[in-house]
């Protein structure tokens, strides 16, 4: 078994069975991780049963570093009425397990799934009892009770103290309960609003309001993802006016629809937003005046520190004035990144890899000097048969910065010199932007296990510095040993 390996116990097995389980894995722990389901299968072959089998359940359950809990649904039937005895019996172990699993340092992700109202109840309860959880998952059932659910999670969570990511799955008339969940939680970081796997849901102006709301008052320390929401006619503009408004750290649309491009594009470029994730936006007019009228914008986000864009639908374009359109926009937008120097992560996927890209990719290369992590991703169907990326790998051969870096579609000439270049940036490169000839930094680089497992990377670096090929070691290990003494 591999270190850092992720068991799930479904517990289809009897008490003793799982007991013994538990204790087979033990000397492996920590290095196995558990994801462990609680279900109606569970309540029922494991809580019902005899006290002493009940508690070596849950005595074994506290030898497990069990990392992820998920408390899924009850069967139809299941009796939670504490007004008869089986009813009584089984919220009585349902908290005996919250207990045990209070006692588990190791819990940080929980998954709860909602269907019934008492259901809801019992997992607000076992949010308050497990205070090590940082993340939550929650999920409601699309039925008319789930507001009741919802209502009961949320008295959990907005009681708990150390939670920091929230993933929501419920309808959007839910969403007015939110705000307590915000205002209560001084540790919250992020906030997903995912309805998957249920197909787009319409968000109306009530919904649309409280998003507003929300972006407006999360200020900089709150990073919000909105997945596959439809923002249509009032909704569409109630969102953009938040979102002008907004100081928000990170945002991100993942396959959501918007009334009118141009508005939520006006409405992103004046943002302060230092993170932004855009994958698959989709529009009910033009698309492309999205991208075209983002470009210009993207100039005047002096704080962006991370930009991915995501665009799938760029495969639509069959239309020769279409593709030409779209090609030019994102050009555009990647010459518009020039002006952010605090860029530190750029991911564009499916993008046409033209002339005009590259040279806008190698501008934004050579201004952004904090720029870490580069991935492109040329779009579907276009041929690598000769570079793609010229201008770009001149830069490159001058960038320290770069330490990761993925250009889908190069050939394998450019891919082999992107490996060098990577290779010789982890290790210290940087050195050569104040000093080239440094002979010492020239030494550490070559002696980093990255470069010196690789013959192509020691001759590009002697190549870049050859002052190295005439350093005195016995020098050099000197002045090392007389610093260390020094310190």
């Amino acid at each position: 078994m591999t270190v850092g390996q992720r068991l799930r116990w479904l517990l289809d097995m009897d008490h003793n069975d799982f007991i013994n389980e538990v204790l087979k894995y033990q000397p492996l722990f920590p290095n196995v991780s558990i994801d462990f389901i609680v279900d109606s299968h569970f309540m029922e072959k494991y809580l019902l049963l005899d006290e002493e089998s009940t508690q070596q359940v849950l005595e074994a359950l506290q030898q497990a570093p069990l990392k992820r809990i998920e408390f899924c649904g009850v069967r139809p039937g299941l009796n939670f009425d504490p007004r008869t005895r089986s009813g009584a019996k089984l919220l009585a172990m349902y908290q005996r397990l919250c207990d045990a699993l209070g006692n588990i340092s190791t819990i940080e992700d929980m998954l709860l799934i909602s269907e019934d109202q008492p259901w809801g109840t019992l997992h607000g309860c076992a949010l308050l009892g497990l205070r090590q959880v940082t993340c939550v998952v929650i999920f409601c059932v699309y039925r008319p009770q789930s507001a009741q659910n919802f209502r009961a999670i949320v008295t959990g969570i907005r009681n708990h103290p150390n939670i920091k990511s929230i993933e929501l799955s419920v309808p959007t008339e839910h969403y007015p309960a939110i705000f307590p969940i915000f205002q209560t939680l001084p540790s919250l970081a992020e906030l997903d609003l995912n309805v998957a796997p249920y197909d787009f849901l319409d968000v109306g102006p009530g919904a649309a309001h409280v998003l507003a709301d929300l972006l407006v008052v999360a200020a900089s320390k709150l990073q919000v993802g909105i997945h596959r929401l439809l923002f249509l006619d009032g909704s569409h503009r109630i969102l953009c006016d938040g979102i002008i408004h907004t100081n928000i750290k990170a945002l991100a649309f993942d396959g959501c629809k918007f009334e009118d491009a141009k508005s939520l594009a006006t409405a992103l470029a004046g943002t302060h937003v230092k993170e932004l994730r855009l994958t698959d936006v989709m529009f009910a007019n033009d698309k492309i005046i999205f991208w075209e009228s983002l470009a210009p914008g993207i100039a005047f986000m002096h704080q962006l520190e991370k930009l991915s864009i995501k665009y799938w639908g760029a495969m639509e374009y069959t239309m020769a004035d279409s593709k030409e359109r779209f090609d030019a926009a994102m050009a555009a937008i990647t010459c518009s990144l020039a002006c952010c120097p605090r860029l530190k992560m750029l991911e564009l996927i499916n993008f046409c890899i033209s002339p005009s890209f590259d040279n806008a990719l190698a501008n934004c290369i050579q201004k952004c000097l904090k720029l870490k992590d580069l991935t492109v991703f040329r779009a579907g169907g276009q041929t690598a048969n000769t570079c793609l990326y010229p201008k770009t790998m001149a830069v490159l051969e001058t960038n320290y910065a770069l330490k990761r870096v993925h250009l889908n579609g190069a050939d394998e000439s450019t891919r082999g010199k992107v490996k060098i270049f990577r290779r010789l940036n982890s290790a210290g490169r940087g050195y050569m932007a104040t000093n080239a000839a440094n002979q010492e930094g020239g030494i550490q680089v070559l002696a980093h296990h990255k470069v010196n497992s690789d013959l192509s990377s020691v001759f590009t670096h002697v190549r870049e510095n050859p002052a190295i090929c005439r350093v005195n070691i016995a020098g050099v290990a000197g002045r090392r040993k007389r610093k260390a003494n020094e310190t």
